[in-house]
């Protein structure tokens, strides 16, 4: 079965980062892409947090550039980096 690795980046417009489109119809695909924070514990330490978002895409109909889309719905799964994915 073929696997498909996403490189973590800051956010889904970072020059280069990785994601994966589907077309669903001529005007609609599904965007899959994936985002990393980090943050301090209480405890003073810093942790790392991934998360996997995927967005239905649209495109804007009452807007002259083709190229325009927007967010039909959207969701977002948390990676559990303790378990090594």
């Amino acid at each position: 079965m073929a696997r498909i690795q996403l490189r973590p980046c800051e956010n889904e417009f970072k020059q280069d980062a990785d994601f994966i489109e589907i077309p669903i119809d001529d005007g609609r695909y599904i965007k899959i892409y994936r985002t990393y924070g980090v943050y301090e514990t209480t405890k003073g330490n810093y942790k790392r947090e991934e998360t996997v978002h995927v967005k239905v895409m649209r495109k804007q109909n009452n807007y002259h550039d083709c190229n325009s889309w927007e967010t039909e719905s959207s969701t977002s799964y948390d990676v559990d980096l303790e378990q090594g994915e």
